[in-house]
């Protein structure tokens, strides 16, 4: 939230199934589905910051993390607290 606030240009990746990502999600977020990630990995930009996040255990995020960097990214970031962390902290939703 930092640096959006900062300014900066973030490119937000939601790994949450379709459904969740429906019901809400970050302001501008794409939805790649953890489940989905294998197959459509190349929806994911190689330029810019992005900021991959979800709603799942660390060990999952983190999971996607390396496997994009296997991928050859290097541009990527987690989120910490995720989706939940960024709800409870009464942030801006996009629906």
């Amino acid at each position: 939230k930092r640096l959006l606030d900062a300014g900066a240009r973030l490119i937000f990746i939601d790994l949450r199934p379709v459904e969740e990502f429906g019901q809400g999600r970050l302001p501008g977020a794409r939805s790649v589905p953890l489940q989905e990630l294998h197959r459509r990995y190349a929806e994911v930009p190689r330029t810019g910051h992005v900021i991959l996040y979800c709603a799942c255990p660390a060990a999952e995020v983190e999971g996607a993390y390396r496997f994009l960097r296997d991928q050859s990214y290097r541009n990527l970031s987690l989120m910490e607290d995720g989706f939940p962390g960024w709800v409870k902290h009464g942030y801006p939703l996009e629906r």
